[in-house]
């Protein structure tokens, strides 16, 4: 299963658009997969920087950054971002993963080259919190 993430409540079909920082890359859908959806819940427009502790991680990285946490992950955002992270719905759209190509395994991104029917979607509220 991949996810789309979005502040838009009614896509029906995904149409391929151009990333805009990769000038001739071709138009494609973009997905994430679940290890990765966390970097996602926030709007579109939205800094982050993210940190994740992994076996590889240097000595002094995780003292810097995980001395003082129980946290195997941590988004920093800015402080002027959090009103509008707090009253964002987030639309996580499903994807069957199928005909989706990876394009970098670092973060979980995959994509697709044509237009693409989501099969459900589910609004999120900030931190994953699940809205019915």
């Amino acid at each position: 299963m991949l996810y789309h993430f979005s502040e838009i409540s009614d896509i029906q079909v995904f149409i391929p658009r151009e990333k805009q920082n990769r000038p001739g890359f071709p138009a494609v859908v973009w997905a994430i997969d679940e290890e990765h959806e966390y970097s996602y819940y926030f709007p579109r427009d939205c800094p982050r920087i993210i940190c994740k502790k992994t076996e590889t991680i240097s000595d002094e990285n995780n003292e810097k950054f995980f001395k003082h946490s129980n946290a195997d992950i941590i988004v920093t955002v800015e402080s002027s971002w959090y009103p509008r992270m707090m009253n964002q719905i987030m639309y996580r759209y499903h994807f069957d993963d199928t005909n989706f190509e990876l394009f970098d395994p670092t973060c979980g991104l995959l994509h697709f080259n044509s237009g693409y029917k989501a099969s459900t979607y589910r609004p999120y509220g900030l931190f994953n919190r699940e809205i019915i």
